[in-house]
C-alpha cells in the first residue's frame, strides 16, 4: 500500500509542476506582450532573406529585427540556470572580444520567463561585456531557425541567411566554434 501512495504522490506532483511551469511560461507570455520585450513580426519583404524576428533588450533601448543585417551576426541562446549555457556563453565571450571576429555582432539571446528578475545579476556575476543582449521570454525567435533549447548558437550570414547552427554544447568545442566563426567573415 505504501509503494502505491508514494506512486500517486509522486504522480500528483509531477502533473503538478508540468501544470505550473505551463501557467509560469503564460504568465510571461502575457507579461511580454504587455511590456513588447519579444514581439516576432512577419513581413513579406523579409521572407526572401530568411524569417522575420523581432527581439529587444530588457531595458528597451535596443530592437533588432530580422531586417537589419548588413553583417554577420552570432545569436547565443541561454538560460541563467542553464550550466552547460554558461559555458557555451563563456567561449563565445572569448571570441566576442577577439580583434579577430569585431565585423561580427554578437548577441546573448536570453530565454528566461521572466528576464528581468535574473538576468542583471547573472551578467555582472559573469562579467559578460562583449554581447549585446536580448530578451525572449516566449522563446519565439529560435524555432524559427529550427532551434528549441539552449544552449543553442545561430550564426546569420551579412545577406540575413542562417549560415550554421551549433546546438548543445559539450567540452572543448571552441575550435568548432571558431570554424564557424570564420565562415561568416
Amino acid at each position: 500500500m505504501k509503494g502505491k501512495t508514494f506512486f500517486l504522490l509522486m504522480a500528483f506532483v509531477l502533473l503538478g509542476s508540468v501544470f505550473s511551469m505551463d501557467a509560469l511560461a503564460q504568465e510571461g507570455k502575457k507579461e511580454a506582450e504587455k511590456k513588447g520585450e519579444a514581439k516576432v513580426e512577419k513581413s513579406e519583404e523579409a521572407e526572401a532573406a530568411g524569417p522575420a524576428w523581432t527581439l529587444k533588450s530588457l531595458d528597451g533601448k535596443l530592437t533588432v529585427t530580422s531586417e537589419d543585417f548588413l553583417k554577420p551576426a552570432v545569436f547565443v541562446l541561454m538560460q541563467t540556470a542553464c550550466n552547460r549555457c554558461r559555458e557555451e556563453v563563456k567561449d563565445f565571450h572569448y571570441f566576442a572580444g577577439a580583434d579577430e571576429y569585431k565585423a561580427i555582432t554578437f548577441y546573448l539571446v536570453n530565454v528566461d520567463v521572466k528576464p528581468e528578475k535574473v538576468l542583471p545579476q547573472y551578467l555582472d556575476f559573469y562579467k559578460i561585456t562583449n554581447f549585446k543582449v536580448l530578451v525572449d521570454p516566449e522563446f519565439q525567435f529560435g524555432p524559427h531557425y529550427n532551434v528549441t533549447f539552449t544552449p543553442a548558437a545561430i550564426l546569420i550570414g551579412k545577406d540575413g541567411k542562417q549560415v550554421d547552427i551549433l546546438k548543445g554544447y559539450k567540452e572543448g568545442t571552441a575550435g568548432e566554434i571558431k570554424g564557424l566563426l570564420d565562415k561568416l567573415l
